[in-house]
């Protein structure tokens, strides 16, 4: 199955796909609702991007027990991840520590793991965090979870199967991102069959929920097609 105009390629009933990713910038921060404050995690490393810039990695595979990438009966579906992704490092014992603060911090060191996109032999010199995707799959549990935020922006966090862009067996902790119709005022997910049938051209990417269809705030976090001339390296998984 070829998603025409994607930023990805995927392959129906397969266990390979080409994912892509890309870097997106540091932004002015959207006026705080009035008596609102952040969650933990947000704009700190291996967390929710509010205004420091991240990285989205589109096009994870569903696998039993973990986010399902296409829209149904539950949910909008993730068709993308996004995740602020310190830059800079080539080797995994170099990425920095989760942070003191973070929900993830005691799970480090035994479910979550800070690595380097580049110790897998990608040129991302970029650290997320491992999660392991086979105990997911047994157990239901996802130790990323608790990394989940519901201010600024409503994001559960999960472990992603990245294919080969992760290390052997594991997935990664990312924050949703969802296809939807841009041109339509309430949310309507982009779903397999509109990419299969070539009705992608107005879909785009959300990684907040304050800019979505039909709501008044501007994009506060990323916004754009899926299939933007973004630089980005292609993997197999």
């Amino acid at each position: 199955m070829k998603i025409a105009l994607a930023l990805c390629l995927l392959t129906a009933g397969s266990a390979v796909a080409d994912i892509k990713w890309h870097r997106f910038p540091a932004k002015e921060a959207s006026p705080p609702a009035v008596g609102s404050t952040s969650d933990p995690g947000v704009d700190e490393d291996y967390g929710y991007p509010e205004t420091v810039g991240g990285l989205i990695i589109e096009g994870p595979f569903n696998y039993t027990n973990g986010p399902t990438v296409w829209p149904d009966g539950d949910g909008y579906g993730a068709y993308g991840l996004i995740t602020v992704a310190p830059s800079g490092y080539r080797h995994d014992a170099d990425c920095p520590a989760i942070p003191d603060d973070s929900p993830l911090k005691p799970l480090e060191g035994n479910t979550l793991n800070p690595f380097s996109l580049f110790s897998v032999q990608t040129p991302i010199d970029m650290c997320m965090l491992s999660c392991n995707k086979t105990a997911v799959t047994l157990t239901g549990e996802d130790p990323c979870a608790a990394g989940g935020i519901m201010d600024p922006s409503e994001n559960p966090m999960s472990c992603y199967d990245i294919g080969t862009m992760a290390p052997r067996d594991m997935g990664v902790c990312g924050y949703n991102c969802t296809v939807f119709h841009g041109d339509i005022d309430t949310p309507t997910p982009c779903t397999e069959e509109d990419a299969d049938n070539g009705n992608w051209g107005d879909c785009m990417i959300y990684c907040d929920t304050r800019s979505f269809p039909g709501t008044t705030q501007p994009a506060a976090t990323m916004k754009t097609p899926p299939a933007a001339a973004l630089a980005g390296e292609t993997r197999r998984g």
